[in-house]
């Protein structure tokens, strides 16, 4: 009836609330954890690290400088993000734990809100972008990128931190093609870079494979292969034919 049908919704409604709200206090209170962490950090540590950037920034910027400001920025940014998705893998799980202890089963749909957001936003952008350029055989493409996306998050239903898998190695792809597109044509770049997410995404999971009580796993590897793809496919289709050529 729709009386039944109206209370469902509501209740479903009420749900759906409760648990943005539980995500929001959960990632709330997990950003006090990283400040405690920050604050507790010893000044020396702080300082003999901050004495080694200064270090490696002078010895390796008069190196670098022939190369332009632009590469070394760019590549600069690619290098630093990798570092940084192989740093964490050690401490991912006790992040992933706390952030669970803080927020409960909500935390489950932060890689579905994180992913969904900003592929519904580049995917409107291509939509409007193909219609602008007249070119309407974008269309289906964007839509059925939108649709591997929306399929692979509820794939990952049951273990929802892998979600974040699309949202780590399609940045990886991303920035790693942005890097290669200075010097490279963009369907090479596009290859190039996919190549290399493929590569270090095998190297995330061989560093699970030494750690204690992670796992190495094929299937993350074609996860990271996928996520690459999508990432690769929608931004190329958001960037559109007009900037191709930059």
């Amino acid at each position: 009836s729709f009386m039944g049908s109206f209370v469902l919704l509501l209740g479903l409604t009420r749900q759906t609330g409760v648990e943005l709200v539980d995500l929001i206090v959960g990632l709330g209170l997990g950003l006090i954890d990283l400040g405690v962490w920050i604050t507790g950090i010893p000044a020396a540590d702080a300082t003999a690290w901050a004495l080694l950037l200064v270090i490696a920034g002078a010895l390796l910027g008069p190196r670098l400088q022939r190369y332009g400001e632009n590469r070394v920025h760019t590549w600069g940014m690619a290098v630093a993000y990798v570092i940084f998705i192989y740093a964490t893998v050690p401490v991912f799980p006790v992040v992933w734990k706390r952030l669970v202890e803080h927020a409960g089963a909500s935390i489950g749909h932060l890689g579905t809100i994180l992913v969904s957001v900003l592929a519904l936003a580049l995917g409107l952008r291509a939509w409007r972008q193909a219609r602008s350029e007249g070119a309407a055989w974008r269309l289906p493409i964007v839509a059925i990128v939108i649709g591997f996306y929306a399929w692979l998050l509820s794939a990952f239903d049951r273990h929802p931190a892998e979600r974040l898998h699309l949202l780590e190695y399609g940045l990886m792809a991303f920035v790693l093609c942005r890097a290669l597109r200075l010097d490279l044509p963009p369907r090479v770049a596009n290859c190039w870079a996919l190549g290399l997410t493929t590569v270090i995404g095998f190297g995330d999971e061989t560093i699970q494979w030494v750690l204690p009580q992670r796992y190495f796993e094929l299937k993350d590897v074609a996860l990271n292969v996928a996520a690459g793809s999508l990432g690769l496919a929608l931004t190329a289709l958001a960037r559109g034919r007009t900037r191709e050529g930059s």
